[in-house]
């Protein structure tokens, strides 16, 4: 009789342990949600009203247009073209942007890292004279995480904070001028 109500208990057990188990799996993540999950924590380690202090000046780069391997002409849907001089070797391509008066419009660098993504965007003047310049960086999936924007004087204008939920998508970007202050558009004196 003993052995009769222990094995009894066992089934009672095993059978309650089944259910329990089955209605739970219905809320555990996917490995990879927990890993997505997990990255979005690491990549959120900053406030975003703090900036790492290396990020706080730049040195704009020197304007080559080198037409010695010639140049390519993009056109954009809003009339505006581009003449493209790329230097895959060095790490960058330089644009002269022009108005759909064929007008110079302004001097574009665009750097690139070890990985091929954009590094810095350097925008020059009609007289070739720095103007501003876009610093990116990349959370360790590869996706964009801050932009630093910098003023002719070098220096930080204000930055955006890119996060991600769980999933991956992205959510509304957040504007912080120089010293960590929401902002709700983008500052005039750039």
């Amino acid at each position: 009789m003993a052995k009769r109500t222990a094995l009894l208990l066992m089934l009672f057990v095993f059978v309650l342990l089944s259910g329990c188990s089955r209605d739970n799996n219905d809320s555990l993540l996917t490995t990879e949600e927990t890993y997505i999950n997990r990255e979005t924590t690491i990549i959120n380690n900053y406030h975003n009203n703090e900036y790492p202090p290396e990020k706080s000046s730049i040195e704009p780069v020197e304007l080559i247009l080198d037409d010695s391997k010639g140049h390519e002409t993009e056109y954009y849907e809003n009339g505006l073209f581009s003449d493209v001089y790329n230097n895959e070797k060095k790490g960058f391509t330089e644009k002269i942007n022009y108005n759909e008066n064929n007008e110079i419009v302004n001097y574009e660098k665009t750097v690139y890292d070890e990985k091929g993504r954009i590094s810095c965007v350097y925008i020059y003047s009609t007289d070739k004279t720095f103007d501003y310049a876009c610093l990116r960086e990349y959370d360790s999936l590869g996706r964009y995480y801050r932009y630093y924007y910098y003023n002719s004087k070098c220096e930080l204008v204000c930055y955006e904070v890119v996060t991600y939920d769980g999933y991956g998508t992205d959510l509304p970007v957040e504007l912080y001028d120089n010293k960590g202050k929401a902002l709700k558009e983008f500052p005039d004196s750039f």
